[in-house]
């Protein structure tokens, strides 16, 4: 994948998180879910989590 490919992907998951106002996440401890979290938690700040 090209760069611009991964801030497209990116960007698409800030818009999920943004959509939802709230976010569960599964975190396993792995780069995805790690991921995951941090992108949700840049997001929703510590509102989104409960």
């Amino acid at each position: 994948m090209m760069q611009g490919d991964y801030l497209d992907k990116l960007e698409q998951l800030r818009s999920l998180h943004l959509a939802k106002h709230r976010s569960l996440i599964a975190y396993s401890g792995g780069i995805d879910s790690t991921l995951v979290a941090k992108v949700a938690f840049d997001v929703l700040g510590d509102r989104g989590f409960e």
